[in-house]
């Protein structure tokens, strides 16, 4: 559910500006599409792929946003399936059979 996806979203957000923020302007060697990639070889590879995994990973906020609309592009187009079994709990990462 998006909607689940958004919550957890805002959470790590809220996390991470409790940490002091430094700007640092530099060129992002990443896209939504490379990241979509890296996704779903997660998502295949992982013994625990889950929405949190996936963010810790992530080095600066722009990654973890554009690894964020990986997972919504993957959702919308079918390669993977988020779930979550409890209010609160972590969402996992589930790619669809080919």
């Amino acid at each position: 559910n998006v909607n689940m996806l958004l919550t957890a979203f805002q959470v790590l957000e809220a996390y991470s500006k409790e940490k002091t923020q430094v700007m640092i302007v530099e060129k992002m060697n990443f896209s939504v599409e490379g990241l979509k990639q890296d996704l779903l070889h997660f998502c295949r590879q992982s013994s625990c792929p889950t929405f949190q995994n996936v963010l810790r990973g992530c080095a600066t906020t722009d990654e973890m946003i554009t690894f964020f609309l990986a997972l919504l592009e993957c959702i919308r187009q079918n390669e993977i399936v988020a779930v979550q079994h409890e209010l609160f709990g972590d969402i996992w990462l589930r790619p669809q059979a080919s």
